[in-house]
């Protein structure tokens, strides 16, 4: 059992079980750096391969990914579940938890976090959500009955940009209860790369031309994504270049029939490739030319963070906040959502100039390394963490608003 200065964390992540990207790698780093500070003790649901979420269902039955390196850092593991039960019967399981282990606090990230928060608040303990979306922005599900409960049952947010935060200030949330974390990248995970072998390879197995131009999007066909977009700006391209050509690599989602239907009615779905999953995403992105984005929200999308690790110009969708880190005209371009003929444009611009290319990756590197390196996010994170516990001072946490190049 801890000791009286010792803090425990329940944390209780949303992951899935058959995959380790850089969200879950994030958090494993995290617990490794509060190990002299907290313990961190992680909520995962039971061995039964029902229990947890499968990005791919082919793949159920497995180990769930998470485990192998939670035994490498020795980590303490409480298995409740936590996707599958109704609402109340987590709660009661939760509770029945706290009142049998000592805890301080709950951190819930994803799916799965009003039951532990709420059961959590009503025994006492100090709640944290990790706020990814503006999920009390209108029209979004159940947008009052969550605010009630986040002003309710949350003590302290981390939110994942600075539109997050500010939305939930504007639905009466206190700001200095919160911090804003960008997403981060290990850059010890990024493998070496032969550049000029990856393009040639990802060309040929895709069956395009070998110097054909390339636009690499990483993501899935949900709405919130906007990936219709996508057929609309490739036709304005194919009016203009004969060559270019854009991979939509990710997961299938109700919306891929739709886009593949527009994509023929407007006479480019032989341009538009769609491989599916993919686990080269390092070599997709030194394939590609420009790394686009169309989403309608974001946080701060791994898959730009990468795309800007391999040196890619960036071609994004405001998505709520984007231009407060991908800044305009240096790392790449942020259009307005839905603005198709903008988007058109700067990808020609960033096409027709491969040393503008060239030097907008090299900034988007530079901008990734300074802001977003795993050991900052860490730092950040970590020492939010500890604040709202209670471990490094005896006060409320104060707000980390901001992780741009102008913060020291």
């Amino acid at each position: 059992m801890p000791t009286d200065r010792e803090k425990r964390l329940l944390f209780v992540p949303g992951f899935f079980a058959d995959t380790y990207n850089v969200i879950e790698r994030r958090y494993v780093a995290l617990h490794a750096s509060l190990r002299d500070r907290l313990e961190m003790v992680w909520c995962l649901p039971p061995e039964d391969p029902e229990q947890w979420i499968w990005a791919h269902p082919d793949r159920k039955g497995e180990e769930p990914t998470i485990l192998g390196h939670l035994r490498d850092l020795e980590a303490e593991v409480l298995r409740i579940p936590v996707h599958k039960p109704s609402f109340l019967r987590r709660v009661r399981l939760f509770k029945e938890l706290f009142a049998r282990e000592h805890f301080d606090g709950v951190y819930a990230v994803f799916g799965p976090r009003l039951a532990p928060l709420y059961a959590a608040k009503k025994s006492g303990l100090t709640t944290i959500w990790d706020a990814a979306w503006n999920s009390l922005a209108p029209g979004h599900y159940c947008r009052l009955a969550k605010k009630i409960f986040y002003r309710r049952y949350i003590d302290y947010y981390v939110a994942s940009t600075n539109d997050v935060a500010d939305n939930l200030v504007s639905n009466g949330i206190r700001r200095d209860r919160m911090m804003v974390r960008w997403n981060a990248i290990d850059f010890s995970t990024i493998p070496d790369v032969d550049e000029a072998a990856a393009r040639a390879r990802i060309r040929a197995e895709l069956g395009l031309p070998p110097d054909a131009e390339v636009i690499v999007q990483l993501t899935s066909f949900r709405p919130v994504k906007n990936v219709a977009m996508v057929a609309r700006v490739l036709r304005k391209l194919r009016d203009r270049r004969s060559n270019v050509f854009w991979l939509l690599v990710g997961e299938d989602g109700p919306h891929r029939g739709a886009v593949l239907k527009l994509a023929q009615e407007l006479g480019v779905s032989d341009y538009l490739i769609c491989p599916g999953h993919r686990r080269d995403i390092w070599d997709l992105n030194a394939a590609a030319d420009v790394v686009a984005l169309t989403s309608l929200q974001e946080g701060l999308p791994n898959a730009l963070l990468e795309g800007m690790s391999m040196r890619r110009p960036i071609v994004t969708t405001r998505a709520n906040s984007l231009d407060a880190f991908i800044e305009d005209g240096v790392v790449g371009h942020v259009v307005d959502d839905n603005d198709v003929e903008a988007f058109a444009n700067r990808l020609t611009r960033l096409l027709d100039d491969p040393e503008l290319r060239k030097q907008m990756g090299s900034a988007g590197r530079a901008k990734v390394e300074r802001d977003c390196n795993i050991d900052r996010w860490c730092e950040r994170v970590g020492g939010f963490l500890c604040q709202a516990l209670g471990v490094e001072a005896n006060r409320p946490a104060e707000p980390v608003l901001c992780a741009s190049s102008t913060e020291s």
